[in-house]
């Protein structure tokens, strides 16, 4: 059984933030590596005042489960990180998705409130999985990536940026551990996104058949610098 990775943005513009304040737990810090989103050390919050946390299609009428949890043995010898395990089942949703997920903005019935991050290059992470990349925008998938392979980390990137008032380019970016991002692997370019909504909520994890998760991401952050420029 082939294991897909999917690694998504769900509507919007996010190359760009208004910097959050801190939150009770988490606090944001720049430096030229852009504004740090997450690096687990202190929990699954985070600067936009919202909380990684397991999604799943449960709340779509689907069958599929995910939990988060912070684990030891982080990224670049940090002492934590962020693990998602579950299980995707096809059942009675068309979309089928297990993993993790963060809203930058706020909740309002089960909907994340759009953010513009516009003053940003894209959203960069560090990885560890197993699976075919995938590229999505929600529930559409733009294109498929490298397969990853299993106890290596690699370096995923998100870049997503207005082309005109109604529609929005998104790419996706992979490279291994302290390698340079190149090309995309999956991209809009020939068929842009129509939307006029902000960037709503960040997922990384599995879909499409009965697939199993066990994913380590760490290292989050909104790049000012290191994302290829567009």
């Amino acid at each position: 059984m082939r294991r897909q990775s999917s690694a998504s943005t769900s509507a919007g513009r996010p190359t760009g933030s208004r910097e959050s304040a801190c939150s009770t737990r988490a606090c944001a810090s720049s430096s030229a590596s852009g504004l740090v989103v997450a690096n687990f050390e202190a929990g699954l919050a985070t600067p936009f005042g919202t909380d990684w946390r397991a999604i799943d299609d449960a709340k779509g009428g689907g069958s599929s489960t995910a939990t988060v949890a912070i684990v030891d043995g982080g990224a670049n010898h940090s002492k934590k990180a962020l693990r998602a395990t579950g299980t995707v089942k096809v059942a009675n949703y068309p979309f089928p998705f297990a993993g993790a997920g963060l809203p930058l903005g706020k909740v309002e019935n089960h909907v994340p409130t759009p953010s513009d991050l516009s003053k940003h290059r894209g959203i960069r992470f560090w990885v560890k999985g197993d699976g075919t990349l995938l590229l999505r925008n929600y529930n559409t998938t733009i294109g498929t990536g490298t397969k990853l392979l299993p106890g290596t980390t690699y370096r995923l990137g998100l870049h997503q940026h207005r082309v005109s008032d109604r529609s929005i380019q998104l790419e996706g970016f992979v490279a291994g551990a302290g390698q340079p991002f190149g090309a995309p692997f999956s991209s809009t370019a020939s068929a842009p996104v129509t939307t006029t909504t902000n960037i709503t909520t960040i997922r990384i994890g599995v879909m499409a058949s009965t697939n199993t998760l066990d994913a380590t991401v760490d290292e989050a952050h909104i790049d000012t610098s290191f994302m290829p420029t567009r």
